[in-house]
């Protein structure tokens, strides 16, 4: 019966076509459906079969692939699956030394205590491929430590929109902040709870919030300041609809830090985080991505910036 199940929602994965730089959608229905039979996962308890999605047909199409995984493949093979290293774990090529030399030694071991502990979770993944994952991440974040902001760093409230596998939320987790919160679909937060163990007791302080089960965006209602909003390109890849729902809580933040590439479904990310910042009040700067890496970057990524927008 598990099979027979298996097997069907497998076909049905053909109605939600998604798009993987260089790979073919019939690869990737065989990829999946070969994990799924030679790893297959047993003790399915994730919520998110039951789910209404909300966050258009892009990343509707992503997470029924998500939830087929979830719910058929074992969690020791998530992080090697084509849509995990698709949309969250991307572009792990190593880097200059010169970009190695911005990061301080306590960091650095921060980031090897977070490598380790991920290899415990995920298997099929090479350390130095998490390791340049989490250094990107870093690098990302430092961005505007000139103007006196990490949100690693920073103590205060940490609250990230669209973290993925975590790649900036587990070095918060080992870092400053005292309060984390996780605003992703419930397909990728089951995903991630994976890791709440590995990363006790620090990991006491996040809280995962699925936006696409109930309406949970007032739960930080009573939270006066967020320190910082993390969107590593992913509150900029939501419909207008959606990013509106964010509004309240961007409303909170001190400081909100952004990256993003130029447009997105005819949207020009641009111009509408400094139409953004102008209805937020807050003041805005930016870095393209060549001036936060020597490293040379992909060409896609040759246009892409880091915002920040501060009060």
């Amino acid at each position: 019966m598990y099979n027979i199940g298996m097997l069907k929602d497998w076909l049905e994965l053909r109605k939600y076509p998604i798009i993987v730089p260089g790979k073919s959608i019939i690869l990737l229905r065989i990829n999946y459906l070969w994990l799924a039979i030679r790893y297959p996962r047993k003790d399915h308890k994730s919520k998110s079969s039951t789910l209404v999605d909300s966050q258009g047909i892009v990343w509707n199409n992503f997470n029924r692939w998500l939830r087929f995984q979830v719910r058929y493949i074992h969690q020791k093979k998530w992080a090697r699956s084509p849509i995990i290293r698709a949309v969250t774990l991307v572009n792990l090529s190593n880097f200059e030394q010169s970009d190695l030399a911005k990061i301080p030694s306590e960091m650095l071991a921060i980031i090897e205590d977070a490598v380790n502990r991920y290899l415990d979770v995920f298997e099929g993944v090479e350390a130095l491929e998490f390791r340049n994952w989490f250094i990107r991440n870093y690098l990302l974040c430092d961005a505007f430590s000139g103007w006196g902001t990490n949100p690693i760093k920073d103590s205060g409230t940490y609250l990230e929109i669209g973290p993925g596998l975590g790649g900036a939320l587990s070095l918060a987790v080992l870092g400053n902040p005292q309060r984390i919160y996780s605003y992703d679909t419930a397909q990728m937060q089951d995903i991630f709870s994976v890791l709440k163990e590995p990363f006790s007791p620090e990991s006491t302080r996040v809280t995962l919030i699925p936006v696409n089960i109930t309406a949970t965006f007032d739960l930080l209602r009573n939270e006066e300041i967020i320190e910082n909003v993390i969107a590593f390109w992913s509150y900029t890849e939501l419909k207008h609809e959606d990013r509106e729902k964010y509004f309240e809580l961007l409303k909170k933040a001190k400081r909100i830090h952004i990256a993003c590439n130029e447009n997105f479904e005819g949207i020009s990310n641009f111009d509408y985080l400094e139409k953004l910042a102008g209805e937020l009040n807050m003041n805005i700067r930016y870095k393209g991505l060549n001036e936060i890496f020597n490293t040379v970057l992909p060409g896609y990524q040759q246009k892409h910036r880091v915002y920040l927008l501060y009060k």
